[in-house]
């Protein structure tokens, strides 16, 4: 299981936000440099054509009043950041948009 908080995050000094580009979609990002995992939203990558594949066992995700389990993942997602690029696992969160959080992601 794995926790996110809201308020934290958005306060913290190893969280930095920018433009990277996801499978060649222009997004706005937020890095946590402490975080264990990263995460997309699922209708965010069913609507962009981001593939998702089942995962062996559900994994759940707590943030503020909420606990979301994650079935699907995203396999070695191109991440670009500048001239770096890298193949990076994306955990499939549903309903909170995780892309959308206002102080996290504009889509």
């Amino acid at each position: 299981m794995y926790a996110a908080q809201t308020e934290e995050a958005a306060a913290a000094e190893d969280v930095v936000a920018g433009i990277i580009l996801l499978d060649g979609i222009r997004v706005r990002a937020l890095f946590d440099t402490g975080a264990s995992h990263s995460f997309i939203d699922r209708l965010f990558a069913e609507l962009h054509g981001i593939p998702l594949v089942s995962l062996l066992h559900t994994g759940r995700v707590v943030v503020p009043d909420h606990v979301l389990d994650i079935r699907e993942y995203s396999p070695s997602c191109p991440v670009r950041v500048g001239d770096w690029i890298m193949p990076v696992d994306l955990l499939a969160l549903r309903k909170l948009g995780i892309l959308t959080w206002s102080w996290a992601w504009t889509g």
